[in-house]
């Protein structure tokens, strides 16, 4: 849903088992059952922007019509990456004409979305794996195993690195051999971000994140949050952790691996992002939130244009939002959020 630098994550199914919400049918673990009438999307057809509606805030400036349900978001390199949970495809957007490209058919129940090594890491929730799409020419170059429900991904320190929910346990890939090692967390392991020459791992039935070196291989840290501790965002040394269950976001300072300030919010907080030099966590009842990393500031919440924002992903001053609730991915421009 980022840049590499500020990845974010995914897998509605698993957190809203946990924070009492209301998860939809595509979560039966056996994978995503198409609605009765449906047929299978075609690779072959692209998708086409939708108009933006009058209702729309005005600082909701393109509107794309994607996949059934829309999951992970990632942006870099003048793309919009895009998972799409039933139809087990992934998509791009090109960020200056909102032009969608063919889908690409992936695994099971696809979420999570993270940019590295010239490539594009999704994580499958429903088929526990990773696919890995070449970033330029849009073709799957390897289908790499993990462990049992993979909920989040990221590209932090030359390697990628998976939560694997059900097994408690984060997975290593080597970009270079696609070889994977795997690392003990803690209790349903959720969000993770590089941040600080670490990675940062939510861990929801235990409201903590916990930090991994990379070198090492191994938690250094444990950082109480609050509980429902999930999605993850990172930016100027810091990293911002939202507490579903708890209604909150917490800031950790990277260097001192310190807790620095809790923020409320008005609903379960989801998985946030950075764009025009602030942090902004969408939450599930459509709301969006802006945090001055400065200051620590919170105010909102403003519309996201979307029923669900599941997951925020910043490329520059844009921030690109998708609805799981429906098929749709929006922009929308901060520098216009008042």
């Amino acid at each position: 849903m980022r840049t590499p630098s500020l990845r974010i994550r995914a897998a509605w199914c698993a957190f809203a088992a946990t924070a009492s919400l209301t998860a939809s049918p595509a979560c039966d673990r056996g994978g995503a059952t198409p609605p009765v009438g449906s047929s299978p999307p075609d690779p072959a057809v692209r998708s086409a922007p939708a108009a933006t509606s009058p209702a729309d805030p005005a600082y909701l400036t393109a509107r794309i019509r994607l996949g059934r349900r829309p999951c992970g978001v990632a942006a870099g390199q003048g793309r919009i990456w895009v998972s799409n949970f039933v139809d087990g495809t992934v998509q791009w957007v090109d960020a200056a004409t909102h032009r969608a490209s063919a889908a690409i058919p992936v695994g099971r129940q696809p979420c999570g979305i993270a940019l590295g090594a010239g490539s594009i890491w999704v994580e499958n929730f429903g088929s526990a794996n990773v696919t890995r799409i070449d970033a330029g020419s849009g073709q799957v170059l390897a289908t790499i195993g993990v462990g049992s429900q993979p909920y989040d991904v990221a590209f932090a320190a030359g390697a990628v690195w998976v939560t694997d929910w059900a097994d408690d346990t984060v997975s290593r890939i080597d970009p270079a051999t696609n070889v994977r090692t795997v690392i003990a967390t803690g209790d349903r392991p959720a969000g993770i971000v590089g941040a600080g020459g670490g990675l940062w791992v939510g861990l929801m039935t235990e409201g903590v994140a916990v930090r991994i070196d990379p070198t090492t291989r191994r938690v250094t840290d444990r950082v109480p949050t609050g509980v429902g501790a999930s999605w993850t965002a990172a930016a100027d040394g810091s990293v911002w952790l939202s507490n579903g269950a708890a209604r909150t976001v917490t800031r950790i300072d990277a260097a001192t691996r310190r807790a620095v300030v809790t923020v409320p919010v008005e609903a379960s907080p989801l998985d946030g992002d950075a764009a025009g030099g602030a942090i902004w966590i969408p939450v599930n009842n459509g709301g969006l939130y802006r945090i001055d990393p400065a200051t620590d500031a919170i105010t909102g919440p403003f519309r996201s244009g979307v029923t669900m924002p599941f997951v925020a992903a910043g490329l520059g001053d844009e921030l690109w939002i998708a609805d799981y609730a429906g098929t749709d991915l929006v922009r929308l421009d901060t520098t216009a959020i008042r």
